[in-house]
């Protein structure tokens, strides 16, 4: 007998940042990147860092590097948070 498993599609837009403030200036050469998921279903996430602005991972035109992590946002502490290492 075929069987068959299918999940919904992550959508981005049940993620609300929390900390720090879209758009702010940070000093803190470790930030912490924290949010709340509206899907509390969802708790793998993609998290990319780069001191470009625009993400640019042509390595012929990028202005910095752009790294990512994927992690467990229940198994960070403070929860669904990233902290600069």
């Amino acid at each position: 007998m075929p069987r068959s498993f299918t999940s919904r599609r992550p959508d981005a837009g049940t993620l609300q940042l929390v900390g720090p403030i879209n758009g702010a200036t940070i000093s803190d050469t470790t930030p912490t990147l924290e949010w709340k998921n509206a899907a509390t279903d969802e708790f793998y996430y993609e998290v990319q860092l780069s001191a470009d602005p625009n993400f640019n991972m042509d390595p012929r035109t990028a202005t910095a590097p752009v790294f990512w992590n994927l992690l467990h946002g229940g198994q960070s502490t403070p929860p669904n948070s990233w902290t600069v290492a």
